[in-house]
C-alpha cells in the first residue's frame, strides 16, 4: 500500500494583530496581494463602510490569511482577505469617506459619529478603536507551492452560498 502524503506540510498557525500593525506591514510591502486576487476594488462605499462600522463596534469579521512568500520568507501573500485589507488601508489613508445615513443603515450607536465621515474627521476614541481592533490572521505553513495557495484561495472563495431573499429576511426580522 502507498504511504499517504498531505499536500500541505506543517502547520496552520493563528494570530490575532492590530490594525495599525497590518497597514503598517502592508505600507512596506511585507504584506502583499498575489496576483491571482482579484482587483480590489470589487466592494462599494456600502460595504466598505459597513465593515468599518463592524471594527468599530468591536463585531467579528472574519480572518485574513496570509502564507509566507516563496521568494522571501519576510513577506506574507494574502491569499484571503484583501478586499477587507484594502478597504481598511483605504479609509484609513483618506481615501474614501463613510457612506452617509441615507446610504447606510449603520447602528443606532455610531451612526451620527461615523456616517459620511473620512477616518482624520472620526473622534479620536473611533479612530482608536479603528486602529486597535484586532484582526484573526491565520498564516498558512511556508513553502506551500502556487498552485496549492491558488487551491486554498478557490476553495475559501467558492465554499459559501449566497444568501436568499429569505435567509436575508430571517436575518433581519427573526
Amino acid at each position: 500500500m502507498e504511504r499517504f502524503e498531505p499536500r500541505i506540510k506543517g502547520t496552520t498557525s493563528a494570530a490575532n494583530q492590530r490594525i495599525d500593525s497590518l497597514m503598517l506591514n502592508l505600507g512596506k510591502g511585507k504584506l502583499f496581494v498575489p496576483d491571482y486576487q482579484r482587483d480590489s476594488s470589487q466592494w462599494n462605499i456600502k460595504k466598505k463602510s459597513l465593515l468599518i462600522e463592524s471594527i468599530v463596534n468591536g463585531l467579528a469579521i472574519p480572518p485574513i490569511m496570509i502564507c509566507p512568500s516563496i521568494d522571501n520568507v519576510d513577506r506574507k501573500e494574502i491569499v484571503d482577505g484583501q478586499q477587507r485589507l484594502c478597504a481598511i488601508e483605504e479609509f484609513v489613508s483618506g481615501r474614501f469617506a463613510l457612506a452617509s445615513e441615507e446610504d447606510v443603515d449603520y447602528s443606532e450607536n455610531v451612526s451620527a459619529r461615523i456616517a459620511g465621515k473620512f477616518f482624520a474627521q472620526l473622534p479620536d476614541d473611533i479612530r482608536s478603536r479603528i486602529e486597535d481592533y484586532e484582526l484573526s490572521v491565520l498564516t498558512l505553513p511556508a513553502g506551500m507551492d502556487r498552485g496549492v495557495r491558488l487551491e486554498v484561495f478557490r476553495r475559501i472563495n467558492e465554499g459559501g452560498v449566497p444568501l436568499s431573499a429569505q435567509d436575508l429576511r430571517l436575518s433581519t426580522f427573526g
